[in-house]
């Protein structure tokens, strides 16, 4: 019964911090966050009541993709973490990443079999990685990004996929 454009706490002394959230409508929201030693935080809601989900992994989810991807929500963060989350069943799959040091800020995609993930590696490089449906590879940023200059790429949007513009 809260007036519309007024905010109201619905979350409180969580064990770790969130830090993204997406969703498909309001009973199938899903929130992303830091691990509090069980994992990283990852919160559904069903338009009632917000639930703790097991992911199976270990270290912070930064991003969760802002809409469904071929049916499912892809998450990436620390540890070279990839996940994908199936909302029909509630199963999570890892993906085989090119590193597990590096940090992913950012993952977009406009299909299953074209994903982009954005971050940084354990020396503070820029670093994006692309999967083509069956392996993420490291895409090459040295034109972009200057090499030795400490710098991370957060957050990925359609501007990738354009990569025939010159852009990767």
């Amino acid at each position: 019964d809260t007036p519309r454009g007024t905010l109201r706490k619905v979350l409180e002394n969580l064990p770790a911090a969130l830090l993204s959230i997406s969703g498909r409508s309001p009973t199938d929201v899903y929130a992303v966050g830091g691990d509090d030693g069980g994992g990283p935080l990852v919160l559904k809601y069903d338009g009632s009541v917000w639930r703790r989900l097991d992911s199976g992994a270990s270290g912070a989810l930064w991003w969760i993709s802002v809409t469904p991807i071929d049916g499912d929500f892809y998450m990436a963060g620390e540890g070279g973490v990839i996940l994908q989350f199936d909302p029909s069943d509630g199963q999570f799959m890892r993906h085989t990443t090119p590193d597990d040091t590096s940090t992913m800020f950012g993952i977009w995609g406009t299909a299953s079999d074209n994903l982009w993930a954005v971050g940084r590696d354990a020396e503070s490089q820029a670093v994006v990685w692309h999967f083509d449906g069956k392996m993420w590879t490291v895409r090459d940023v040295s034109g972009i990004v200057p090499p030795g200059v400490p710098t991370t790429l957060n957050k990925v949007f359609e501007i990738f996929k354009r990569e025939g513009s010159g852009i990767l």
